[in-house]
């Protein structure tokens, strides 16, 4: 019989394990589950773990942040061993996730996961993929006019510093791919106007940007932004796109590599 329930300590191993299974792209260790799960600023972090015999088959993890006055939270590392990909896993992991919530008056959770996560999610599990992030590349940005949109993550001094491991107004990350590098903005806070590559010495910077929404998939690779509601009454505000601002850095897939 496969147990859902929340992990201990003593699931470490386990689910660093389950993480590592497929090549461990985002080079998972006990350090870095512990950054997570038991170094994050903010009360209220939890592990989902789907267990099987005695190993550990499936996670989903969830991270409190503020956004708003709403009770939210931010969903991450998604993830099932291969040989119980399966909706029987996905459904308990999400079950324990979904009664979680409601018993702790959760307004929402968002998420930016895998694509194809993302229409498992939309089509058995009750999420809204509300809208797509495209990736604009330019050799400059401005996010001063989205600023005072009603639906961002608001970062402390002390998420920055767990986040980036240094405050600062803007962080930008080198990314090597397919024999080139990109330098992605992975945040900047509200007091950066109109801001050029050259300033970093580079000559094009990569982001998100509301003006790259995009309510439909594109044939270009495009991030999907998901949410499940819990708090109804705020449904239609919080489905609209328009009261978005998301930030590249919002997203855990994005490893900050600072450029010296």
């Amino acid at each position: 019989m496969i147990i859902f329930r929340i992990a201990t300590e003593k699931d470490i191993h386990g689910i660093v394990s389950l993480f590592s299974q497929e090549g461990n792209a985002y080079n998972w260790s006990e350090e870095r589950y512990k950054h997570f799960y038991q170094d994050y600023p903010l009360e209220g972090v939890v592990s989902f773990v789907a267990e099987f015999k005695d190993i550990i088959i499936g996670h989903y993890g969830i991270l409190p942040v503020v956004i708003g006055n709403y009770n939210a939270l931010f969903g991450v590392h998604a993830f099932i061993n291969q040989k119980y990909r399966n909706l029987k896993v996905i459904r308990g992991l999400f079950q324990s996730l979904d009664n979680w919530c409601k018993d702790h008056q959760i307004d929402f959770i968002c998420a930016v996961p895998n694509p194809d996560f993302s229409l498992v999610k939309s089509k058995f599990f009750g999420w809204k993929e509300i809208f797509n992030l495209g990736f604009m590349t330019k050799e400059c940005f401005s996010f001063s006019e989205y600023h005072n949109r009603e639906l961002f993550i608001n970062y402390s001094e002390d998420m920055l510093l767990w986040r980036f491991g240094k405050v600062q107004d803007v962080y930008i990350s080198k990314y090597f791919r397919e024999g080139s590098w990109s330098y992605q903005v992975l945040y900047a806070n509200d007091d950066v106007g109109l801001t050029y590559a050259n300033r970093f010495g580079v000559a094009a910077l990569q982001y998100w940007h509301p003006d790259a929404y995009f309510l439909e998939r594109k044939k270009e690779f495009t991030q999907p932004f998901s949410i499940k509601i819990f708090n109804l009454e705020h449904e239609e505000f919080l489905a609209n796109p328009n009261n978005w601002f998301i930030q590249m850095g919002d997203s855990d897939a994005f490893v900050y590599t600072p450029l010296d």
